[in-house]
């Protein structure tokens, strides 16, 4: 029973880290082709939470 459950927290982790990229991904791909700063400074703190630099 302690198996099954360290494998559905594996599997929910992976599938954190997934979404969590994807979104940096994505928003990375949105700010360049929407000029000016919007985006960038929508997503700036969550990109920075994760890790990722921006600048």
């Amino acid at each position: 029973m302690a198996q099954r459950g360290a494998g559905a927290r594996r599997r929910g982790g992976r599938t954190l880290a997934a979404v969590c990229s994807s979104w940096v991904g994505v928003s990375v791909l949105a700010a360049s082709l929407i000029h000016g700063s919007y985006v960038h400074e929508f997503v700036h703190d969550g990109r920075h939470l994760l890790g990722f630099p921006c600048h």
